[in-house]
């Protein structure tokens, strides 16, 4: 693991002088201040290895985790602005910098989130997208079928025309209400769904086992947007006269000052993976070839993944947990030889901070609008083993080290 940090210095200076009526030179005021863009960075490495590195990596696999801070400021350009003599007041003059606030009090706190959480996204990323993932669940359909759904509206309708008193009958009607919510939900939602991927299995069953069977033993990439968040908010305008080396030229009076603040969060995965498809050459290898392809259209296997799913209130357990994410991979990395030549799950948290202030040159109707922008940047990535996120090698069973070995002996030259 290296770690780098750099800083970009923006100096600045500026000048402000006041004069009397007389043309005499008043006062002189003169500041400088430095702004810094900084950033941080610590990664494993990057970078395509040599010919002849003895590295074992998997093929595209060239980077590691990788965790990048970085905050950058831009800011208005120096300003030039002389106020004619007025009245009893002289002349002034400005050459310098002068911003609606001081730059560094944009900034806001990014919390880095735990690796746990990257893994627990990338769980999930690597279910949805594993190429052997079935298109439809046959045994999970099969086990419940016994507990068929409910006939809609019926039970409702039965309350109302059971009558009695007003408050009885809203009691009731509500009551029925909720179950008809939940009977749909839980009930016929997922058993139209079930009977609309039987559908297409059936239908695109030829181009998916040609695709299945075209696909085995290369390396098949996968890419997909797993979280994406945004969200705005602004101040109300408020007066102010921002950050300088003098305000005696500035009237605070119909000034106006504005901060906007957008935050927007991303998370995707970028994968590759290979599996084998049997070849089928005798009747043993042709059966397990057949149980292959069926699975592939109708998910016909019976596995830690299916019982999972049987299980009263995992629905709500996967709402606030990857646990039926895990039993998946589990389960798929446990047949047809697939395994993940490379996979990472990126986060990307970009907070985007603005303030403008607008304002009244004094002696004159001139407006000044000045704006500085703040930008803070928080890049993760997280690098996957070859069957899946937050395993060690060390963690790996016999089998799954054997398949490893094999592999690497194949790109052996």
């Amino acid at each position: 693991m290296r770690f780098r940090n750099y800083s970009s210095p923006d100096p600045r200076s500026a000048e402000s002088r006041i004069y009397l009526p007389n043309g005499s030179l008043f006062s002189t005021e003169t500041k400088s201040r430095v702004t810094n863009s900084i950033g941080s960075m610590s990664d494993d490495k990057h970078g395509r290895p040599g010919r002849r590195s003895t590295k074992f990596v998997w093929w595209g696999d060239w980077g590691g985790d990788m965790t990048l801070q970085k905050t950058t400021y831009h800011l208005p350009p120096d300003f030039r602005i002389r106020t004619p003599k007025k009245g009893l007041d002289g002349k002034h003059e400005y050459d310098g910098w002068w911003y609606p606030v001081i730059p560094e009090q944009m900034a806001s706190p990014l919390v880095i989130p735990p690796a746990s959480s990257l893994d627990g996204w990338g769980t999930k990323a690597v279910a949805q997208t594993v190429p052997t993932r079935p298109q439809a669940g046959l045994t999970q359909f099969v086990a419940e079928l016994k507990d068929i759904p409910k006939l809609p509206i019926v039970g409702l309708y039965r309350a109302i025309k059971a009558g009695g008193r007003r408050k009885d009958l809203f009691r009731r009607s509500a009551r029925h209400v909720g179950g008809e919510y939940l009977n749909y939900e839980f009930g016929w939602r997922p058993l139209v769904q079930d009977l609309i991927d039987f559908h297409k299995a059936t239908r695109d069953a030829s181009k998916i086992i040609a695709q299945f069977e075209r696909d085995s033993g290369r390396v098949v990439r996968r890419r997909r947007l797993i979280h994406h968040a945004q969200s705005s908010s602004s101040t109300a305008p408020t007066t102010s006269i921002g950050s300088g080396p003098s305000t005696a030229f500035l009237k605070l009076a119909g000034s106006e000052f504005i901060r906007t603040r957008t935050d927007e969060t991303k998370i995707w995965f970028s994968g590759a993976y290979t599996y084998y498809l049997v070849p089928g050459k005798d009747f043993v290898s042709s059966v397990r070839r057949d149980e292959q392809l069926l699975n592939k259209l109708y998910g016909t296997r019976f596995s830690v993944d299916t019982l999972w799913e049987l299980t009263p209130w995992s629905w709500a357990l996967d709402w606030v947990s990857s646990i039926g994410s895990v039993a998946a991979n589990l389960a798929a990395f446990s047949n047809d030889g697939l395994i993940m030549r490379y996979g990472y799950i990126m986060f990307n948290r970009t907070i985007t901070t603005t303030a403008q202030l607008s304002c009244t040159v004094y002696n004159t109707t001139d407006r000044l609008t000045t704006r500085a922008t703040c930008i803070q940047e928080l890049k993760m990535r997280r690098r996957a083993t070859p069957f899946g996120f937050g395993l060690t090698l060390g963690a790996l069973s016999t089998r799954q080290l054997a398949i490893l070995s094999a592999l690497k002996l194949s790109r052996t030259r």
